[in-house]
């Protein structure tokens, strides 16, 4: 038999039933889906059915219907638990008497609905039921114990809805998501999943009133927690969620979360706790009640809320408050003060609770006294304390002794209360009274409260012993300065580390005077002082010992094959003004040296012999007798060349052999040089000779040195020809000078004055050719003398200018008689005696017929003749009418300008006239240019001046250019080309200066001419690098003579040709006690010397 109202269709089976889909209709109506019914009725079974069995409010309910008459209307009434009519439509049926029928539920109330169906024709009826879905639980709250350890309760009431039959509990560790009802079938069992696919951690059976559930495997952090109700059976379906709590509402900050109060004596207040809960549930909650409950909850009290209770808290907002803890007894004491809030989906009277535990333990109370002490500074010192409580000792308790505030240790209470810690350290406690310095503390227990009770210590001063150092000196020197040691410092301390100052005084009775023996050494207490410590005083021992006198040889020498000479010693080293004469007896010395002993050192050494002296011992020092070479002499020769030439070959002799030896026991030669070089002026430059590879058992060279004579070189003085006019002055007379040497001109040779130039020919000396010849004059130079050539002066012929004189007729006259005057007569003369004959012939081109004008005349040679006279110019005359410029009527002036400027090049430019302002009533003008003629200016070429090392090749020798003019520089002046500059010196000039010449070279211009002025060429020394050449020897030898390498000639030199003289000095700080090691050999200058060269 199917179940009532379910119709003729089974149900599907468990977990498979299909969820149709809705349609969703707004307010109540309906769809129908029939066709027309066009058959006759019959009797049928009719059958209706929904979609399904449980619905939420706002559902589609779809009713679907077979068995009715075909074309049928059918009547459909909806009514709830409370038989209310929720729906009444109706739905005409198909050809098969089917049908379907939709409405939609605005509302819904606990229990079942039923749906009917009646055939208005057919008169049948069918029904069926459905169930909406279980109401959510509603004012869900917790409890929070976790800090007890019982977890957290939740609570909530039953919904009290028909079919319902269980709870699922929902926890997470963040918000969960809204959950909307569950119309699939369901369980009770689990596990259990909900439609957000979250798993239910509980299910709780369904009861009346309020249901719990504890959830003891609670974690700790946030949680949040929510329920659902849960259908089974034919009417199956899970609600949406409850009102979800948070933890997080009520979240404890760090220490709030519980407390223990510890031990506090009966009857007395503790300090009071703070603690903070902050809400961070997502939204604001409201502070609701304070409560204590526990086993004790008199015993705790709850103050200082903030805010008050009733007073909202936004989310992230906090409450605070505090705790004290009173106990009422003696013993373990607890309680929970309990925090209520209530969130905003909880009712009144509904609210969240966080339990915060809270312990303590009551205790009786006690007391304490401690003993005063005493003791030396650094030591230890015996302390005692008496615990009591009630008038009596307490024993078995530990007490913490300390002095000055530093804990030294603790001791347990015996069976009277007292506690005893023997030797306590008075370490770093300095001397003095401290009324409070013993202290002595109880913790206190479980039975017992703390205590504490303090008095007097007194630290007295400690003993240090000052003892005399001993000391030691010879006999006759001063005593040295007397000193002591001090021992016996405490708790480490040193006598830097301490408080004490000053130092002791400290005597004997020797003094410098006293002889060989012990002397005692007291001390007393100076300046020493102390506030820890005190002092006692221990004598010492000066001892004087013999005093040491040196008997040293005496240094002897001889010339070899020569005896030996007396052996001879000096004592040294007597003191207190002793004369040598406390010395008795003679010390023995003697030398390996023979009169056969050759060129070198040999040692004499001395002994004690009969030597004695009572305070006084001897030690020796021995000396050499030195075996000398004899000397031999080296002497330049001395040699002479000419200014400019090469130097000669430099010879010399060797002199001074003795014991008739030849000049072949010489080996080798010496190396002479002189600092005259190719350059070197007129003078006397030594010549030195070094030893060279000059080699000779038994001789030494010495050296003297000669000189090069550098003589005069001959310069050619030619006088210069030149050439005048007869009857002018004669022009200025020089000369040239030619035989220059090293490259040198005249302006870098050193050659100064001029020639004194002179001829015969005088103004009036005829046209002829007459001899020039130069004397010295006031010519010098240290490295040239002079010989003189004649040049000649050519007379010739001067110029008369014949000029046509001007005449003046009447027009209609004839012309008169035309003649010249002659001028540029010399020495005074005129026409008459200047040997002048003939006259010039002289015309005009005017007839008697010409208008009035002035005409030219002009000249001709005609019959002109002379010796000592030219006619090389006829200015021409003019016949006037008998007018001048002033009488002419002319007036005004000509304007005349030329192209020329500042800038323009040098050139002739023309002058040209205009009309200007003249003019004239009988006169017309025509005009004749003139020449401007532009010549070049001057720029001065300065040779600029270098530097270079010796060896060094010239660096490039060029100029500066200077004068230009209009604003111009030398890319915009047109010079073209460049200086030709050079230096007589080579890479083989010694140190010194160089004058640097420039020539015109290349050098070009239009608008501009040269001069040139030297510059200099600095020749600085050369640097070369003094190397320590490396040495080995063994360990315990001398160590073998140092010397070095010298690298960096220039020129092709060496050590040997580049006037290098000296040594460096070369030491090591290895001596023949150093260990078997590599020790640097360092060099310094010593007697290195050169003109050309600086050393590193």
């Amino acid at each position: 038999m199917y179940p009532p109202g379910r119709g003729l269709y089974p149900l599907p089976p468990e977990n498979t039933r299909k969820v149709w889909k809705r349609l969703v209709i707004l307010g109540v109506g309906f769809v129908l889906l029939a066709q027309t019914y066009a058959g006759p009725i019959a009797a049928l079974a009719a059958t209706i059915q929904t979609d399904l069995f449980v619905y939420q409010n706002g559902d589609t309910v779809t009713v679907t219907g077979d068995g009715f008459g075909a074309a049928e209307v059918v009547d459909l009434v909806t009514t709830d638990p409370a038989a209310t009519v929720v729906n009444h439509g109706s739905a005409t049926t198909g050809g098969v008497g089917n049908l379907t029928y939709q409405s939609t539920l605005t509302t819904t109330v606990p229990g079942l609905y039923d749906v009917k169906a009646t055939g208005q024709i057919s008169g049948l009826t069918a029904s069926t039921q459905f169930d909406p879905p279980p109401t959510p639980p509603t004012n869900l709250r917790y409890r929070d114990d976790r800090s007890s350890g019982t977890g957290v309760t939740l609570s909530w009431p039953s919904v009290g809805q028909q079919s319902v039959d269980c709870y699922f509990v929902y926890r997470s560790n963040s918000s969960m998501a809204t959950l909307s009802s569950n119309t699939t079938v369901g369980s009770c069992a689990m596990p259990h999943t909900n439609i957000n696919s979250l798993a239910a951690i509980a299910e709780v059976a369904q009861a009346s009133g309020t249901l719990q559930y504890v959830d003891s495997a609670a974690p700790a952090g946030s949680i949040f927690y929510y329920v659902t109700a849960e259908k089974v059976g034919n009417n199956q379906g899970e609600s949406g969620q409850s009102n979800q709590v948070a933890t997080t509402s009520l979240n404890p900050s760090s220490g709030s979360a519980s407390h223990d109060f510890g031990n506090v004596t009966v009857g007395t207040t503790s300090s009071f706790t703070s603690a903070r809960y902050n809400n961070n549930s997502g939204a604001a909650i409201t502070l609701r009640a304070f409560a204590i409950s526990g086993a004790n909850p008199g015993d705790f009290a709850v103050a200082n809320v903030s805010p008050a209770v009733g007073t909202s808290i936004a989310n992230g907002g906090a409450v605070t408050f505090t705790v004290a803890f009173t106990p009422g007894a003696l013993g373990a004491r607890s309680g929970s003060v309990e925090v209520n809030a209530q969130d905003v989906n909880q009712s009144s009277g509904v609210f969240n609770t966080h339990v915060m535990p809270v312990v303590g333990n009551g205790v009786s109370a006690s007391g304490l006294s401690a003993q005063s002490a005493s003791g030396a500074y650094g030591g230890t010192v015996s302390l005692q304390a008496t615990l009591t409580s009630g008038g009596s000792g307490v024993s078995g308790k530990p007490i913490q002794f300390s002095l000055n505030g530093n804990s030294v240790g603790s001791a347990t209470t015996n069976s009277s209360g007292v506690a005893t810690l023997s030797s306590a350290s008075l370490a770093g406690i300095n001397v003095g009274n401290y009324l409070a310095g013993v202290s002595a503390a109880f913790p206190g227990d479980s039975s017992y409260a703390t205590s504490s009770g303090a008095t007097s210590l007194t630290v007295t001063p400690a003993s240090l012993n000052v003892t005399a150092n001993d000391m030691t000196r010879q006999y006759g020197i001063a005593n040295p300065a007397l000193d002591a040691t001090i021992t016996g410092f405490k708790n480490g301390e040193t006598l830097g580390t301490s408080d004490v100052t000053g130092s002791a005084s400290c005597t004997t009775t020797a003094n410098s005077g006293s002889l060989v023996g012990n002397y005692t050494i007291t001390c007393t207490a100076g300046s020493l002082t102390s506030h820890n410590y005190t002092f006692m005083f221990a004598p010492g021992t000066l001892h004087v010992t013999q005093a040491v006198l040196t008997v040293t040889a005496d240094a002897k020498s001889k010339i070899y094959g020569a005896g030996n000479p007396a052996l001879t010693y000096t004592i040294t080293g007597f003191v207190n003004g002793d004369p040598a004469s406390i010395v008795s007896g003679t010390a023995n010395c003697a030398t390996t040296a023979t009169i056969l002993s050759g060129v070198g050192g040999y040692p004499i050494t001395c002994t004690q012999g009969t030597l004695s002296a009572t305070n006084y011992a001897f030690s020796f020092v021995g000396g050499t007798v030195t075996v000398t070479q004899a000397t031999l002499t080296v002497t330049a020769d001395p040699q002479s060349r000419v200014y400019g030439a090469g130097n000669p070959a430099l010879t010399y002799i060797i002199t001074g052999f003795v014991n008739g030896d030849a000049a072949s026991v010489v080996s080798g030669t010496a190396n002479c040089s002189t600092t005259a070089t190719l350059l070197s002026g007129v003078g006397g430059y030594s010549i030195t000779c070094t030893q060279g590879t000059l080699s000779a058992t038994n001789y030494t060279f010495g050296f003297v040195g000669g000189t090069l004579t550098v003589t005069q070189a001959t310069l050619t003085v030619t006088a210069n020809s030149h050439s005048r006019e007869y009857g002018d002055a004669n022009p200025i007379l020089d000369a040239t000078i030619s035989g220059f040497k090293n490259g040198e001109n005249l302006a870098s040779s050193g050659v100064t004055g001029t020639a004194s130039c002179s001829t015969a020919a005088t103004t009036a000396s005829a046209v002829a050719n007459y001899s020039i010849t130069c004397t010295i004059g006031s010519l010098s130079a240290v490295n040239y003398s002079f010989t003189f050539a004649a040049g000649t002066l050519h007379v010739t012929p001067a110029g008369l200018t014949v000029t046509a004189n001007d005449k003046t007729r009447e027009y209609g006259d004839p012309n008169p008689g035309f003649d010249a005057t002659i001028t540029g007569f010399k020495n005074g003369q005129n026409l008459t005696t200047s040997g002048v004959t003939g006259t010039a012939s002289c015309s005009s081109s005017a007839t008697m017929t010409s208008p009035v004008a002035d005409y030219s005349i002009t000249c001709t040679i005609g019959g002109l003749l002379s010796g000592n006279y030219s006619f090389t110019f006829f200015a021409p005359g003019t016949l006037q009418n008998g007018e001048n410029l002033a009488t002419s009527g002319v007036t005004g002036t000509a304007s005349c300008s030329s192209a020329a400027i500042a800038n323009s090049t040098v050139a002739d430019h023309t002058i040209s006239c205009t009309i200007g302002s003249l003019s004239a009533h009988n006169y017309s003008f025509s005009f004749v240019n003139g020449t401007l003629r532009v010549t070049t200016a001057e720029l001065t070429v300065t040779a600029n001046s270098h530097s270079r090392e010796y060896g060094d090749a010239n660096p490039i020798l060029d100029a500066t250019i200077s004068g230009l003019k209009n604003g111009e520089n030398l890319a915009s002046s047109g010079v073209t080309g460049t200086a030709s500059c050079s230096t007589a010196a080579t890479t083989a000039s010694a140190v010194a200066n160089y004058s640097i010449t420039c020539t015109i070279g290349s050098l070009s211009a239009v608008n501009y001419s040269f001069t040139f002025a030297a510059g200099t060429l600095h020749v600085t020394p050369a640097g070369l690098t003094v190397t320590a050449n490396d040495k080995t020897r063994e360990y315990g030898d001398p160590n073998p003579g140092f010397d070095a390498t010298i690298t960096g000639f220039k020129n092709g030199q060496n050590l040997t040709t580049s006037g290098v003289t000296g040594t460096a000095s070369c030491s090591s700080s290895a001596t023949m006690t150093s260990p078997v090691a590599d020790y640097s050999i360092t060099c310094t200058i010593g007697g290195l010397l050169s003109g050309n060269y600086s050393f590193t």
